[in-house]
């Protein structure tokens, strides 16, 4: 290209000062001298300067109302803190030009790294589900809240995700001498164990969830689930299941270290003189989609620190690094990406999340509905009374009729969503769940606040 540039170049000096022949012999020298700087410059682009000075956001606003959730949504999240912004040279080998022999490492382009801070939403949230960076899954799961701790720090990958079905069996005993109640569980049952001894102890010494590896099993299609009882002759030492019903659901409380198995009807067995009750059984024979990028595929961002929102939330210590007064951020969901790639433009990525929020509240159990969804009873419930919102003493809600309401909703799978994130009165929140349940509020014949629906 030079050479036929500086061809053209040189050819139109000859012809202005001797004509026809001039242009020729112009045109002449100027492939000459063109060829020779083509010798000097290898056939590679240059990429041009990286402008880590013209660092782009997506969503960085200060003063940003900063969002709730009830149930489960997607959401994006602003960025309130960044730093460490560097570039790596993306380097290619290639031939020194043509005549010129041996080769060249030549700087082709550049990749971006940051570490930077997300607020996603009040907490403390139950459980993150997927991240997106703009519209590519670069991390998915069921991760859940820890018992001790405030984050759990993710691996982000990027790459076009390949499902597949496979087939996964789960089972867990739990002791007899752990159930501490049994008994109605709306229009199931329901048995309580406490001290379950799970195999493993969290370092503050909590019991960690029994369920822990088998709570993201309400995605998958499950294929069957029991719940055996065992008993145990005392003269001849076999154990036999006496009666088999259908596991419905478990809810665990990190709090009250309270297991509670939902299944369809009761396990009723009266023992021999010689018998003694010895545990239960679960079995689950599921189906789960699973996911992976394909080799040579992938592209890693990098790791993130999560932090759930809780009240006990601690700093970020390269965070801290980076500005010595920074808080702990407590009751604030946010993300910290630590030095991540961002990609070959110096643009942070539009982040979003799919996270879960059930706030479990004294007047019913049933706050959770169909694994994703909160309870609409639960949720009026929430706005009347949270110091965020209306901050309605608890004393002014009618505990029996809301909690007959909370059942009615859970039997009939009528749960909720919702996102807080706009300017707009409780009162308007609480109308469009009513309107979703077919509710209405009243005032008890005492003056409290009364659900019906």
């Amino acid at each position: 290209m030079s050479a036929i540039f500086s061809g053209i170049t040189y050819g139109i000096i000859g012809f202005l000062w001797g004509g026809p022949w001039g242009a020729v012999a112009g045109f002449a020298i100027g492939m000459g001298i063109g060829l020779l700087m083509d010798a000097l410059a290898p056939d590679v682009p240059s990429p041009g300067q990286p402008q880590l000075a013209e660092l782009a956001f997506p969503s960085a606003v200060e003063g940003l109302n900063i969002p709730d959730v009830l149930g489960t949504t997607k959401l994006s999240g602003n960025i309130f803190h960044y730093f460490g912004n560097r570039t790596v040279e993306l380097t290619q080998e290639v031939e020194g030009g043509k005549g010129t022999g041996g080769g060249e490492d030549v700087v082709t382009g550049y990749e971006y790294y940051l570490s930077w801070a997300m607020g996603i939403c009040l907490g403390p949230i139950d459980k993150l589900h997927a991240v997106y960076a703009g519209d590519e899954v670069v991390w998915s799961g069921n991760l859940s809240r820890p018992i001790s701790g405030d984050y759990e720090i993710i691996s982000l990958t990027g790459g076009d995700l390949t499902y597949q079905d496979v087939d996964r069996v789960w089972h867990q005993s739990l002791p007899y001498s752990s159930l501490v109640s049994q008994g109605p569980h709306g229009s199931s049952y329901r048995y309580i164990f406490s001290g379950l001894y799970t195999g493993r102890m969290e370092t503050t010494s909590v019991l960690a969830n029994p369920f822990g590896m088998v709570d993201d099993f309400s995605s998958r299609t499950i294929n069957s689930s029991t719940l055996s009882l065992y008993v145990t002759n005392s003269d001849t030492n076999i154990t036999r299941s006496i009666g088999t019903v259908n596991y419905v659901n478990r809810i665990w409380d990190p709090v009250s270290q309270l297991c509670t198995v939902i299944v369809d009807n009761p396990l009723l067995y009266t023992l021999e003189p010689n018998e003694y009750y010895d545990y239960f059984y679960i079995h689950i024979d599921g189906t789960e989609t699973i996911a992976w990028v394909e080799p040579g595929d992938e592209r890693n961002m990098g790791n993130a620190y999560f932090y759930f929102g809780t009240s006990n939330q601690t700093i970020n210590t390269k965070m801290q690094g980076d500005i010595a007064n920074t808080p702990a951020y407590r009751y604030l969901c946010y993300v910290f990406f630590d030095d991540n790639f961002i990609g070959n433009f110096n643009r942070a990525p539009a982040m979003k999340f799919i996270v879960s929020k059930f706030p479990q509240l004294g007047f019913n159990e049933n706050e959770i509905i169909n694994t994703y969804d909160y309870n609409p009873a639960h949720a009026i419930w929430y706005i009347q009374t949270n110091h965020w919102m209306a901050q309605l003493p608890e004393e002014y809600m009618d505990e029996v009729t809301f909690s007959e309401v909370a059942d009615t909703l859970y039997s009939e799978g009528r749960g909720i969503s919702i996102l807080f994130d706009k300017q707009q009165t409780a009162l308007a929140y609480m109308e469009t769940i009513l309107d979703h349940v077919g509710g209405v509020m009243r005032y008890s014949a005492t003056g409290d606040l009364s659900e019906e629906s």
